[in-house]
């Protein structure tokens, strides 16, 4: 008889988060905030530390690195149609002190196409990043709006000879586009490697497809598992209240759609007891908000703290499970930071260095005068619309007087260290 044979066993493929020491969920969302969010690498590892989750700031610069290209080349199936319509242009980078030239592309409908860095301007490498991205069936386009490199015409003729290009219409959805990418550089001290910058910017492009809603991708959500990046202490949608309440789990406060009801027995209500005096509770800066002060504390410190906007933090928020117009942050914003600027403060220090910088508000220059003690603690702020004596006066005036310093105490020493007057 013969023996039957099994097939052999083949392995299952591996993944791309094996050997990592955190889940795939932390990695993802660290990748993600990076890329979203005009963040530094420490602010990330700060963001994560409010959550539970101790990481280097080293390891999320490895994690960036690592499956930026992964997360963009996995979604590259589930993209949208490119329109027929491309507006192309380049921009300019500072990498390593040295300029480098960046190529992008975005169709009719606002999608970027692809992405480009060069250390030349010149004809061969938009030649190079249009026959890249060109190759996919149906991807050619029949008309491109102009660009500000005299070489793209002629490139548009060697490698798309069936393309039309536009010189009558302004490329102004690029340079929005571009907005982006530089606010979003913005924060960063700078980029070292052409590697590490290809890298982000390509990532960068791939997070604004998504937000866009160019890729057909469904989540996957498991109610049963608890969240690796929830911690105790942070409100969050519970599990056990209604949908739409807020339950703070320490705290033992759930606010929104329930309500706490005490029966009642006919002893209870036939039981004579004296009613005490009642006091006014004192007035709390948080009463008539509908979210709790922690909810309002953290919106916040994290617009103060990091360089996000309201919608940022609207965004953030509503990972958490929590809904809130960016509205309602500018006005917490507006509402509760001078409160948090009057907080209890450590002793100002006697050695103040004073300069002021300037600010466009409303199109005009403003000019911010700043003090700060040797121990780096800031002494005050002062915002003027003029440069002059009584403006300097003004800000002295009201530093001396909100850290209750004397005059009579004070020396004035130039930039070689000489005492000039008191």
């Amino acid at each position: 008889m013969r023996t039957r044979r099994h097939p052999p066993v083949r392995p299952a493929p591996r993944s791309a988060f094996s050997g990592y020491r955190f889940p795939p969920e932390v990695i993802t969302l660290a990748v993600r905030w990076y890329l979203r969010f005009g963040l530094s690498y420490r602010d990330v590892e700060e963001l994560l530390a409010e959550r539970g989750i101790e990481v280097d700031h080293v390891s999320i610069f490895r994690w960036v690195q690592r499956f930026a290209p992964e997360f963009a080349e996995a979604a590259r199936a589930r993209q949208h149609v490119i329109g027929d319509r491309w507006h192309v242009d380049e921009t300019y980078l500072k990498i390593g002190g040295t300029w480098r030239y960046l190529f992008r592309a975005i169709d009719q409908f606002g999608q970027v196409i692809d992405v480009f860095l060069s250390p030349r301007r010149d004809a061969k490498q938009p030649a190079a990043s249009s026959s890249e991205r060109s190759a996919g069936p149906g991807s050619h386009p029949s008309r491109s709006p102009p660009t500000g490199t005299g070489s793209t015409p002629r490139v548009l003729d060697e490698v798309l000879p069936g393309a039309f290009h536009d010189t009558e219409v302004h490329a102004n959805a690029l340079e929005t586009d571009h907005g982006r990418l530089k606010a979003r550089l913005r924060p960063m001290r700078g980029l070292k490697r052409d590697h590490t910058a290809r890298v982000i910017v390509a990532g960068h492009a791939f997070i604004q497809n998504l937000r866009r809603g160019f890729y057909d991708l469904a989540p996957t959500y498991h109610p049963s598992r608890v969240s690796p990046t929830r911690s105790l202490n942070w409100p969050s949608v519970s599990d056990t209240c209604p949908r739409g309440s807020v339950h703070l789990a320490r705290g033992h406060c759930c606010i929104g759609r329930t309500r706490a009801s005490v029966r009642q027995t006919p002893a209870m209500r036939s039981r004579p007891y004296p009613r005490p005096h009642s006091r006014p509770a004192p007035s709390s800066a948080f009463a008539g908000y509908r979210f709790p002060p922690e909810v309002i504390t953290l919106a916040v410190r994290w617009y103060l703290r990091f360089g996000l906007s309201y919608r940022d933090v609207e965004e953030l928020l509503a990972e958490r499970g929590i809904e809130v117009d960016h509205v309602s942050i500018y006005r917490w914003v507006h509402r509760f930071a001078p409160e948090a600027a009057r907080a209890r403060q450590h002793v100002v220090g006697d050695r103040w260095r004073v300069d002021e910088t300037y600010l466009k508000v409303g199109g005009t220059w403003r000019y911010l005068f700043r003090a700060i003690d040797q121990f780096g603690q800031v002494v005050d702020v002062f915002l003027s619309p003029r440069r002059n004596a009584e403006a300097a006066r003004r800000f002295f005036v009201h530093a001396m007087d909100r850290t209750r310093i004397s005059p009579c105490g004070v020396k004035t020493l130039d930039r070689g260290g000489q005492t000039g007057g008191g």
